[in-house]
C-alpha cells in the first residue's frame, strides 16, 4: 500500500513472528500451528529496485545452530528448481546466497525452521507499486554480503543489464517461481513428508535423553503476569507447557505444585532452545581476514530476556507428575488498590499488560508495584 496502514510496525509485520504482538501476526501463526501444519511453505516479497531482480534460496550465512540440516537442505534444493525454471524462461538478475541470512526467527519462513517446517523466502525488485520504473545500467549495484559487485557470479549468473521494471514482470518472476516450488513438492513429497516426521522424532528424542531435559517457570516471579505471558505466548506458538501436579524435584531444588514445566521432548525443541536462550551473534567474514559482515536482521530475542521473566534450565530430569495446559489459565486482570489514600489502577500485568495499555490509552494514571527482592539474613557474629 502506498502509505504507512498499521500504526506500531508500519507495512511490516514481518519483524513479529516470534513475539506475535499484532492481529495479523497472530491470525497467520494460528493458522499454521494450530490449523493446516504444513511441512513447507513460501513467502514472497519485494526489494530494493536497484539491485538483483530476484532473490531464491539457498539464503545467506549464519546458519542458526539449532534448526536441522534438512530444513537448509530443502530450501536449497527448492530453491535450485527455482532458479531452473526461472532461466529457462529467460528471467535475468535472479541470485541466491546473498543479503537474506539464516539466522534471526522474527519472519514468516524463518519461525518455521524451528518448528521443522521448511520455509521459503522469494524476494522481487520493486517497481513504484503499480507504475513502471527505468532502472539506469549505472544504477545497479551489488550488496555486501554475497554480492559485493553487479557482475556475474556463481550465485549470480544472468546478471539483468537495466530497463523498464514493470509489475507484470514482479508477477511473472514469482509465478514462474511459484509454480516451480509446487512441481518440486510434487516430486519430492515422499521425502519432505518423511523428513518432517524425522526432524519432529528427532527433536523429541534428544529432549528426553539430553540436557535441557525441561524449562521451569518458578512462580515466585518478579512480574507474575509478564511470566503469564511468556507461558501464553508459548501455547501460541503451539508449544506443549504442563504444570506440576504435585511437588517437582530437579536434582537438589524443589518447586510447588502447579510449577509451569516446558518440557524439552517435544517437536518443537529447536523452538524452545533458540527462544528460551540467550544469543550471541557470530562473527562473519566475507573471506580469510576480511572485515566482519554486519548482520542483516535482528541478532538476539531471548525471551525470558526481554520479558523479564526467571526461567530456569533443568540440567537433570524431572521427578513427579505433569499436567499438560491446553489453555492458559493465569491471565490476569486490572482492579484498583488504595495506598496511603491513593487509590490507583493496578495492571496486574506491569509494564507488558494489555489491561495496563488500555489504561494508559484512557490517560489513566498508572504506576507499577514490583516485588522488592527478598532482604538478605544478617550475617552472624
Amino acid at each position: 500500500m502506498p502509505w504507512l496502514y498499521h500504526p506500531y510496525v508500519g507495512h511490516d509485520n514481518n519483524r513479529d513472528f516470534y513475539m506475535l504482538t499484532q492481529k495479523e501476526s497472530q491470525a497467520v501463526n494460528d493458522v499454521l500451528y494450530h490449523r493446516w501444519f504444513p511441512q513447507i511453505f513460501l513467502d514472497e516479497h519485494q526489494m530494493g529496485s536497484t539491485g538483483p531482480r530476484m532473490f531464491v534460496p539457498p539464503q545467506a550465512d549464519p546458519l542458526a545452530l539449532d534448526v536441522s540440516s534438512l530444513i537448509f537442505r530443502q530450501a536449497d534444493l527448492l530453491g535450485t528448481v527455482m532458479s531452473m525454471r526461472l532461466e529457462e524462461g529467460g528471467k535475468l538478475g535472479v541470485g541466491s546466497n546473498m543479503i537474506f541470512d539464516s539466522y534471526w526467527p522474527g519472519g514468516t519462513r524463518n519461525t518455521a525452521w524451528w518448528k521443522n517446517v521448511t520455509g521459503l523466502l522469494t524476494e522481487v525488485a520493486s517497481a513504484r507499486i503499480a507504475t513502471p520504473i527505468y532502472v539506469e545500467p549505472g544504477e545497479l549495484e551489488g550488496n555486501e554480503k554475497g554480492l559485493p559487485e553487479y557482475s556475474r557470479r556463481s550465485n549470480f549468473p544472468s546478471p539483468w543489464p537495466g530497463g523498464w521494471w514493470r509489475l507484470g514482470d514482479i508477477v511473472e518472476y514469482e509465478r514462474i517461481a511459484t509454480w516451480a516450488f509446487v512441481e518440486a513438492l510434487a516430486e519430492n513429497r515422499r521425502d519432505f513428508l518423511r523428513n518432517l516426521h524425522r526432524m519432529a522424532s528427532e527433536a523429541i528424542a534428544a529432549g528426553g535423553t539430553q540436557a535441557p531435559y525441561a524449562w521451569i517457570v518458578p512462580p515466585d516471579q518478579h512480574d507474575p503476569t509478564a511470566a503469564a505471558k511468556l507461558v501464553d505466548l508459548l501455547l501460541r506458538h503451539g508449544v506443549t507447557v504442563a504444570r506440576a501436579a504435585g511437588p517437582l524435584r530437579v536434582g537438589w531444588a524443589e518447586y510447588p505444585a502447579g510449577t509451569v514445566v516446558v518440557p524439552a521432548a517435544q517437536p518443537y525443541r529447536a523452538f524452545l532452545l533458540t527462544m528460551l536462550r540467550p544469543q550471541r551473534y557470530p562473527e562473519v567474514q566475507g573471506s580469510s581476514g576480511g572485515d566482519i559482515l554486519e548482520p542483516y536482521d535482528v541478532t538476539s530475542w531471548s525471551l525470558p530476556v526481554s520479558m523479564g521473566v526467571d526461567v530456569v534450565e533443568a540440567a537433570q530430569p524431572l521427578v513427579g507428575a505433569l499436567e499438560t495446559i491446553r489453555l492458559n489459565l493465569l491471565r490476569l486482570h486490572a482492579g484498583s488498590v488504595t495506598v496511603a489514600g491513593f487509590t490507583t489502577h493496578l495492571g496486574l500485568a506491569a509494564a507488558v499488560s494489555d489491561d495496563v495499555e488500555r489504561l494508559i490509552a484512557a490517560q489513566e494514571e498508572v504506576e507499577q508495584l514490583v516485588r522488592l527482592p527478598r532482604p538478605m539474613p544478617a550475617t552472624p557474629a
